[in-house]
Parts: C-alpha cells; structure tokens; sequence
C-alpha cells in the first residue's frame, strides 16, 4: 500500500514538472519545492534537476550531485526525451569485432562490444 501511494507519489511529481516546464515563475518553484520535499519524506533516496531546454539554467534541483539507480519512472522520462529529440527512426551505433576465426560455429578468440551511447 506505500509503495503504490509512493508511486503515486513520484509519478504526480513528474508530471507536475512537465507542466511547470513552460513557466518558471517563482511561485511555481516555490510549489515545486514544497511538493518535492513531502516526496522526499516518503523515499529519501530521490533527487531531481529541472532545467530550461533553450538556455540551459538550471531552474530547480535537489541532490543534483547524488548518483541513483534509475527506476521505471526514470526511465520512462529518458525514454521520451530520447524519442523527442532523437526520432523513432534513430538507431545507436554499435560495432562488434573478433581477434580469432570462428571454427564450427564457434568463436576462438575474444569478443568485442564498441558502443556509441546506446543506453
């Protein structure tokens, strides 16, 4: 039951900052803010950046300089980033290589993995 009212949570969260993205007034960081830490009350481990696209500013944050292992959430928002700015027809690069002939199906020597970004 926490964990799904945490979900909830997190997930109004974002979207509240998706709709903030376009007005950054101070009473909106300011609601932002407060919003942010009644979510940090129920999972601490949590942490957020918010910046405009066009200049780049960051506009809010809290454990910016804290390393977190991504949940789905986070990587849902990753996802549509990448599909907006990147297109649905765009593929990351990846190069694989070998140091040794393959003999019956079977590779004798290393493999090796090159990749360009690919999450």
């Amino acid at each position: 039951m926490r964990q799904d009212k945490l979900r909830l949570a997190i997930i109004c969260f974002f979207v509240s900052c998706f709709v903030l993205a376009g007005s950054s007034t101070a009473y909106n960081l300011k609601s932002l803010r407060k919003t942010f830490v009644s979510l940090e009350s129920l999972a601490p481990e949590t942490g957020a950046v918010i910046f405009e696209m066009n200049s780049g500013k960051t506009i809010f944050s809290s454990h910016e300089h804290k390393t977190f292992v991504p949940a789905s959430v986070a990587k849902l928002i990753t996802s549509y980033t990448a599909l907006k700015e990147l297109g649905p027809d765009y593929t990351f690069k990846t190069e694989i290589y070998v140091d040794g002939p393959v003999v019956d199906g079977k590779l004798d020597g290393n493999l090796y993995i090159k990749g360009y970004g690919d999450p």
